[in-house]
């Protein structure tokens, strides 16, 4: 296979000098607004006393929300069912498992191209979550085919993830290489554009499946991943419930496959962090997990919600199923949660429960393990630590990835505080104080949304700067993120090594030569001061799970300015239209390669929406439904550089899918 990939690698080569003018060219506007100092401080008011919530929408939340979804574009992995970014293309050619399975879909890790089943499992639960606590507003904002387009995105790619030969089971846990041992940096060492990776991979070691497995009848053939399969399956029941509609077949298939997976994670209990296969050495080196029972209890939570024949927020209340009972069971063995992230899922089973069931417990486990930690409210619990703020106001529960553990507390928060609206008018006299006690009061949810807008509005610029690549004037230009820098269309250091080429990714001052719309960083120091510097990764470090919660939080605040009680305010669905998404750069001029929308596409396109119905359809607009997107795909190229590629692929002998 290495061979075979050198070879690959000298005729794209010459295929890549004789498509791509050589010039690289930084995209409009970033030189001219970027410092050439790394080191930025926070120039924004310092907060003192309490938070006041502006009683208008202090930025544009609708744009925000349409660029998070953005990211995910900059991160998608496999043939494109349509194209983004210029900059962007088929990529995992060579993604199959070692029974055939087709690896391809979903969507990359980080800057780098391993699929880390931890994060990326609960990366597509929380996504699936947005959409189910906030459908209105996703419908709206015109961005609810775009959420099921990601729903759909996750869920194939765990379906393929499983496979059995009617003994033994077995699970894809990670694919991909960032390193080998005695070999050093594979996928970590290679700094080029995802779509070449096959090509310039350091030492030609290609991605390769660590799996799972389980036998009723060998119990030595049992090697479990309890956490990993459990974020699998909760992921799928969630996406079951929004297929129902749509694609009733597909939401069967998912559902079949959670039970399936929810199975999988109890028969055979244990995480991937006892194990030392290369692959899930890796990933518990990045990603360890403390333990598996709290993605147990989230699966069971999800199964729960989906055994109801049509579930939402507003009445799930009260429901019952054979699941709801080991939800309960397998939520009860945990102790606490001091986080909200892809390790700790026990505040989100927490909220799931409360918003089910109505019971005191799960709100008052919530306020005494997680809230009053982060809120600005004396704890009911003396001894719980509180969550130090910055001095502008950022809830600092560490400093790698500090601004997604805020937004994840937030998006929890507005779930909450939702149920805690529905619950108050139906609490009997007597039972009132204890209602108090656990946080069901509307003072107690004035405080959680009170802390998600501040959050919300502290990374949007309320500190001086965006935390949002693309968002405002101010925001991080050396996000560290490879594909963004080194592109498919504009690659500098095409033919050298990936030392050289890395050297330059980490060292250079020069922007990122395309906008990474929507990316949310790691986030400031401690006093708000950060480095924008692709070098310094803790702050500037983009991942898959950064954007999850945060996606979320965002449809939150809307769903609060849009309330009654806060003004009933209007929101205008963002589109494409303004965005600088790669088009204009000489590399990518050739029509045949641009993607084709259809002159109404009010989503993708400058056309104006029509007034948009509750189901997220515009009125005359669109040809595919969900809020007036419509097109096509664009066509397949045969003179673009990715089918030129694929065609060297296929005359080598290697199979593409």
């Amino acid at each position: 296979m290495t061979t075979i990939i050198r070879s690959i690698t000298a005729a794209a080569v010459l295929v890549a000098a004789v498509l791509l003018p050589t010039p690289a060219l930084a995209q409009k506007g970033l030189e001219a607004t970027h410092s050439n100092e790394p080191f930025i401080n926070a120039t924004g008011p310092i907060v003192t006393g309490q938070y006041q919530i502006p009683l208008t929408p202090r930025y544009d939340y609708s744009q925000a929300l349409h660029m998070s979804y953005l990211f995910y574009h900059s991160q998608i992995s496999g043939k494109l069912k349509h194209r983004r970014f210029a900059w962007r293309d088929d990529s995992c050619f060579l993604c199959k498992g070692d029974y055939g399975e087709d690896l391809s879909g979903a969507w990359f890790e980080a800057a780098n191209t391993m699929k880390w089943g931890l994060p990326l499992g609960w990366t597509a639960q929380q996504l699936n979550w947005n959409v189910w606590q906030f459908k209105e507003v996703f419908a709206a904002m015109n961005q609810l085919e775009e959420s099921l387009f990601w729903v759909r995105q996750g869920a194939e790619y765990f379906i393929n993830s499983y496979t059995t030969d009617g003994s033994l089971e077995r699970l894809v846990g990670v694919f991909g290489l960032s390193e080998v041992s005695g070999q050093g940096d594979i996928d970590f060492g290679y700094f080029g554009p995802a779509e070449e990776y096959e090509m310039w991979v350091p030492k030609g070691i290609q991605r390769k499946a660590a799996y799972c497995t389980g036998s009723k009848n060998n119990a030595t053939a049992a090697k479990g991943c309890t956490d990993i399969a459990g974020d699998y399956s909760a992921a799928l029941s969630s996406a079951s419930i929004l297929f129902r509609d749509s694609d009733p077949a597909f939401a069967t298939k998912c559902l079949d496959m959670a039970k399936t997976l929810y199975n999988f994670a109890n028969n055979y209990r244990g995480s991937y962090a006892s194990y030392d296969d290369q692959g899930f050495k890796n990933m518990k080196k990045w990603y360890p997990s403390k333990r598996f029972t709290d993605e147990l209890a989230l699966a069971s939570i999800w199964l729960h919600i989906a055994s109801q024949p049509n579930p939402t927020p507003k009445n799930i209340l009260g429901s019952t199923s054979e699941y709801l009972p080991i939800a309960i069971a397998n939520y009860a063995v945990l102790n606490d949660f001091g986080e909200a992230s892809w390790d700790e899922t026990g505040a989100e089973v927490a909220a799931l429960l409360y918003i089910a069931t109505g019971n005191y417990k799960y709100i008052q486990d919530l306020r005494d393990n997680l809230f009053d930690a982060y809120l600005d409210v004396t704890p009911a619990v003396a001894s719980l630590k509180k969550v130090p703020r910055t001095p502008r106001g950022l809830a600092y529960y560490e400093l790698w990835g500090s601004l997604s553990y805020s937004a994840n507390v937030a998006m929890i928060g507005f779930s909450v505080a939702e149920a805690v609206d529905r619950q108050i008018p139906t609490i009997p006299a007597a039972n009132q104080s204890a209602a108090t006690r656990a946080g069901i009061s509307k003072d107690y949810a004035r405080e959680i949304r009170r802390f998600g807008i501040q959050q919300i509005n502290y990374i949007l610029g309320d500190c001086g700067r965006s935390w949002v690549v693309g968002f405002g004037n101010k925001f991080p230009r050396l996000p560290y993120h490879k594909s963004s820098y080194n592109s498919l269309i504009d690659y500098p250091l095409r033919n050298r090594t990936q030392d050289i080429v890395g050297d330059d990714f980490l060292k250079s001052r020069t922007p990122n030569r395309f906008i990474l719309y929507g990316a949310i960083g790691g986030g400031p120091n401690t006093d708000d001061s950060y480095y924008d510097d692709r070098e310094a990764y803790q702050y500037t470090e983009v991942t898959q799970d950064y954007n999850a919660g945060w996606t979320g939080a965002l449809a939150g605040v809307i769903a609060y300015y849009m309330s009654a009680d806060a003004g009933s305010a209007s929101f205008k669905p963002y589109s494409d239209c303004t965005l600088d998404l790669g088009w204009n750069h000489p590399n990518a001029s050739e029509s045949s390669r641009r993607q084709k929308w259809a002159s109404d596409d009010c989503y993708h396109t400058c056309a104006p929406c029509s007034a948009l119905s509750g189901n997220g359809s515009t009125s005359g607009n669109g040809t595919n439904g969900g809020g007036g997107r419509s097109g096509q795909s664009a066509s397949p190229s045969v003179n673009g550089l990715m089918s030129s590629i694929a065609v060297v692929l296929v005359c080598l002998g290697i199979a593409l899918f």
